[in-house]
């Protein structure tokens, strides 16, 4: 029984030397929103009066430029179900107003609550 067991054991070393193993999953960064990463967001934003001006969900791959640059980098590192309140500058956001930028929050700092609830 003892050689038995000696061998399967062997054998079983033998096998693991041709494995790959490549662990996924419940490490803190997996559950990270990343620049690549699809996400889906809750928002609210708000002007600096209070007055909510827009409220939904986006989907966005971050760092693709679909959003303005201050929402893109207010989520990165966020996990899901997170919450999280900014305030993004008009440098970060549609510019400053009287730049030549035509949007109609041009020089406007939005306020937005965040939250995460999804990553694709």
């Amino acid at each position: 029984m003892k050689k038995a067991g000696i061998m399967m054991i062997i054998g079983v070393v033998f096998l693991a030397s041709f494995l790959t193993i490549k662990m996924t999953g419940n490490t803190t960064e997996d559950f990270k929103a990343k620049i690549g990463d699809v996400i889906n967001v809750e928002y609210e934003l708000r002007l600096d009066d209070g007055k909510v001006i827009d409220a939904s969900t986006i989907e966005f791959e971050i760092g693709s430029g679909q959003v303005i640059k201050g929402f893109d980098e207010a989520v990165i590192g966020m996990r899901i179900g997170e919450e999280k309140e900014v305030s993004i500058l008009p440098k970060d956001a549609y510019g400053e107003a009287g730049s030549g930028l035509t949007h109609a929050l041009a020089g406007e700092t939005l306020n937005f609550k965040l939250k995460l609830i999804g990553i694709n």
